[in-house]
């Protein structure tokens, strides 16, 4: 006869049922924090399993099965305080991870911001495969092209002097018969070679003469003037000038490292010396910049955008208050068709301002024929499109690149990352239709991006109310600005970011790093028109060096006397050779 095995009987969940040796020292226990099954726990089990077996035994002493009971409810009063440790740590671990994981989307929005990114592309931009879905989604079943790969060609321009030097063997007479050998080929290789400055002082002497002869007396000295116009009685050379202003506003140097180089050379001029020709020349080219803003002016659509600089203050008040510089701020107005007018030349002027108040924007942007303006939100522009105004009044354009940023700053959100992957989706579309016509771009964003914005708004309104924090930021701020983010699906001249002109701003803002301010508000105009001519050239491809010494040439041959509007960039003669 087979021996049976005893019931099992587990008293955790009615205690009372043990036997009374048992129920003075046995206590309920769940030794899994995440289980709510507590006959699951296999350490309970094992414990209810040993009382069992002591309390079935026949004839054991009261005694010991007190006491073995007593040492396991012992037991499990230990493991249950060493389970409450654990569940407390880890829920520690658990904040502790949230908390990094908190800081490291911090980290990197601080990165970005503080160092800035290759392009406005966002960081999932870069998924090749992402977008290939983006593109199929929006109606274009087209894989993404590759981009070429190899090596590219040396580029250069026609006006780059080439010396050639032919290299022959040292011995061109046959060593078996002695006769003069044939070439049967050659091979070529290019080597770069840049001369540094050489610094010439131009001494110039001017004569003067008259006739010797008593019945001339009464006539006029004869003499030679001076050719030069715009640095006329200055120490510098119109070409010197230029270099300079090209190194600091173009290549992002400073004055003091150019004054130090010509020193080095053997001339000393002062680094005041520098700055204040520089500011001379700036005023000769002062009416490109005023025929420029003529044209932004007379555009529907533009770009505007702005970003502090510090000028250092004068006289008195130069160490009056916190510090010695102030404030200002350079204003961009940015006028580009180029995506939907094929023929169209962009323009981009800046203007440097001590205020960002309202009145100053009204007063920059007075008298023109502006209908939308491209903004990043700020509420200094909202002046602009108030009814009171009539038919000067402008409409807001807003920008998708700020509202995925602040989307992008919570990307441990899903409703973060979907509407991320959503606005990728309309970056494709545009990406399909750039450089189409505005009707067809028009009628392209209606048909693709129209869906995508509804389904935006519709997952954040939904998740509004669910969420918190940055999470509720990001939204409050897309949903407040909607109307405006989604007015360039109805005009095919709009852009879907404010980008354009944000770009034109890296220039200013790597030389403020270099440069540190600007030493007068005479100095931060100067900055405001070199950078004026200087990104508009780039914009149209044009070297901007050779840009600014023909512009100032032309000025200086026709003494001022000259037509600034076909001083532009697309005039210059050289063509697009490309930035």
């Amino acid at each position: 006869m087979k021996n049976s095995k005893p019931e099992k009987k587990i008293y955790r969940a009615n205690p009372s049922d043990a036997p009374a040796a048992q129920q003075s020292a046995f206590r309920p226990f769940d030794a899994n924090p995440e289980s709510d099954n507590n006959d699951e726990n296999p350490i309970g089990i094992l414990c209810s399993e040993i009382v069992s077996a002591v309390g079935a035994l026949t004839g054991s002493p009261t005694k010991t099965t007190a006491l073995i009971t007593g040492h396991i409810s012992g037991i499990l009063a230990i493991f249950s305080e060493t389970r409450d440790e654990a569940q407390k740590m880890r829920e520690k671990i658990k904040k502790l991870k949230n908390t990094l994981q908190k800081k490291t989307e911090e980290l990197a929005s601080l990165r970005r911001r503080h160092y800035g990114e290759n392009s406005e592309k966002s960081p999932a931009d870069e998924d090749d495969t992402d977008l290939e879905l983006a593109l199929i989604k929006a109606g274009n079943d087209d894989p993404v092209p590759e981009k070429p790969r190899g090596k590219r060609s040396l580029r250069k321009s026609a006006a780059v002097e080439t010396i050639r030097q032919d290299h022959y063997p040292d011995s061109q007479i046959c060593c078996t018969c002695g006769c003069k050998q044939k070439f049967i080929r050659a091979w070529d290789s290019t080597e770069t070679q840049v001369i540094p400055e050489h610094i010439v002082l131009i001494e110039h002497v001017y004569y003067q003469g008259v006739c010797g002869k008593q019945a001339c007396k009464e006539s006029a000295p004869n003499g030679k003037r001076t050719d030069r116009h715009i640095m006329k009685r200055r120490k510098l050379g119109l070409g010197t000038v230029i270099g300079f202003a090209a190194q600091k506003y173009y290549e992002h140097s400073t004055i003091t490292r150019a004054g130090r180089r010509i020193r080095n050379g053997g001339v000393g001029h002062a680094d005041s010396t520098l700055n204040r020709s520089l500011i001379h020349v700036s005023a000769a080219l002062e009416p490109i910049r005023a025929a420029m803003l003529d044209d932004i002016k007379s555009g529907e659509v533009i770009h505007a955008d702005e970003t502090p600089i510090r000028v250092q203050r004068q006289g008195r008040a130069k160490n009056k208050g916190k510090g010695k510089c102030d404030r200002f701020y350079m204003y961009a107005f940015l006028r580009d068709e180029r995506k939907w007018n094929p023929n169209a030349n962009p323009i981009v002027v800046f203007q440097a301002r001590p205020s960002r108040s309202g009145e100053t924007i009204q007063e920059l942007l007075s008298g023109t024929s502006i209908r939308y303006l491209h903004i990043d939100g700020y509420a200094g522009y909202n002046f602009l499109f108030r009814n009171e105004r009539g038919n000067d009044a402008m409409s807001p354009v807003r920008c998708w690149a700020h509202a995925r940023l602040k989307f992008e700053e919570v990307s441990g959100s899903p409703t973060a990352r979907q509407v991320v992957k959503l606005i990728k989706g309309m970056y494709a579309v545009e990406k399909a239709a750039a450089y189409l016509t505005f009707e067809q771009r028009e009628t392209m964003r209606q048909e693709r991006s129209l869906p995508i914005i509804c389904e935006i708004e519709d997952l954040l309104r939904r998740s509004e109310a669910a969420v918190e924090g940055k999470v509720k930021s990001a939204i409050n701020y897309a949903l407040n600005a909607m109307d405006d983010l989604a007015r360039f699906i109805f005009d095919g001249r709009l852009e879907i970011d404010n980008n354009p002109v944000e770009r034109c701003i890296r220039g200013i803002v790597l030389t403020r790093k270099n440069s540190l301010f600007a030493g007068s508000f005479e100095s931060a105009e100067t900055w405001a028109i070199y950078f004026t001519l200087i990104e508009t050239a780039k914009l149209n491809g044009v070297d901007p060096r050779a840009y600014l010494q023909w512009a100032a040439n032309e000025i200086e041959h026709n003494k001022g006397n000259v037509d600034y509007a076909m001083l532009m960039p697309w005039h210059f003669p050289v063509g697009r050779d490309g930035v």
